[in-house]
């Protein structure tokens, strides 16, 4: 991917619009080129000046009770001379409830405001990352199958200590670790394996403002890949991999019971 490729979709990129493939070209060819990092900093820039801008528009007092008083108006209207002609009523009520419901749409969308950082924004996030790792050759900093060897190494890299389980008895063996970047803050990766497939755990801390998701895991699937996400003893994790349902749901639960409450 050349320059001119990248300046047109790093508007696309800052907004999470690309598809996985392309946030990876583009973020390969960042890696390389200090004028399209540039460019990617002042969009970034714009975009941080945008949601910090008050853009919500009120809809005026009274538009609602306006818009339906007119729609009332024009069906009582139209009711008295469907009495002399009841064959077309039928049609009349529906078009009326076309006519009610695109007001009351319009209405609301006044009412909205751009909320940046959709939900599974960092579903989507933690996806790329595990993907990087793998095409770029990074998935350990760390290689080994010893928890007491991957646990220490983060020590003075990470302003917290990850809690790091072994489940090679359960068909998850532990092959190594490394740093990562999520959530806008450094995080350990650790790496697991189900026969040939990897599966990336990402661990941070509940932030203190943060949301620890409460009432079990949740998993979403994203371009083929399966990402399951909770919080337990103040740490977040999210687990992403391209194994089935069932074998992330083992993990999940065999990673929680380890680490205990």
């Amino acid at each position: 991917m050349n320059c001119r490729e990248v300046r047109q979709l790093v508007d696309g990129y800052v907004d999470g619009e690309l598809d996985l493939v392309r946030s990876v070209e583009v973020e390969n060819h960042l890696a390389d080129c200090g004028a399209c990092h540039q460019a990617l900093d002042s969009c970034k820039s714009l975009s941080h000046a945008i949601r910090a801008a008050d853009l919500r528009y009120e809809a005026p007092r009274g538009l609602e009770n306006r818009v339906l008083a007119s729609v009332r108006n024009e069906s009582r209207a139209q009711n008295a001379q469907d009495r002399k002609r009841p064959a077309i009523r039928f049609s009349f009520a529906l078009g009326m409830a076309a006519v009610a419901l695109v007001a009351l749409l319009a209405w609301g969308a006044l009412h909205l405001s751009v909320r940046p950082g959709a939900p599974n924004s960092l579903v989507q996030e933690a996806v790329t990352s595990h993907v990087r790792s793998l095409q770029a050759s990074h998935l350990f900093d760390v290689a080994s199958t010893d928890q007491h060897t991957v646990k220490p190494w983060f020590l003075g890299k990470l302003d917290y200590s990850p809690p790091v389980v072994d489940l090679a008895d359960k068909g998850f063996p532990l092959t190594g670790g490394r740093l990562d970047y999520l959530d806008g803050r450094p995080v350990a990766a650790l790496v697991y394996h189900r026969r040939l497939h990897v599966i990336n755990l990402f661990v941070w801390p509940v932030q203190e403002n943060g949301d620890a998701l409460t009432g079990g895991p949740v998993t979403a699937s994203i371009h083929g890949y399966h990402v399951t996400h909770w919080s337990r003893g103040g740490m977040v994790f999210y687990a992403v991999s391209d194994v089935n349902n069932a074998d992330l749901e083992l993990f999940t639960r065999e990673v929680t019971e380890r680490i205990g409450p």
